[in-house]
């Protein structure tokens, strides 16, 4: 249900920056990321469902293109 609304969303914003013929910014939300002193890698707190989200749409727009 969220990753149909942020489809959407995103569709909505392309189509209006198309209209109107200026780059248009699109805020996702914030990810809060936490990070260890001994650990190179950090983790994610919050956002992790957008990242995951994102990251198949962009596998999917990598395969059409």
């Amino acid at each position: 249900e969220q990753a149909t609304e942020l489809f959407d969303d995103l569709y909505s914003a392309m189509q209006d920056a198309r209209v109107s013929g200026a780059s248009s910014q699109y805020f996702l939300g914030s990810i809060v990321l936490i990070k260890n002193d001994r650990d190179p890698k950090s983790s994610v707190v919050d956002g992790q469902q957008r990242l995951s989200t994102l990251t198949m749409l962009f596998a999917v727009l990598r395969t059409v293109m």
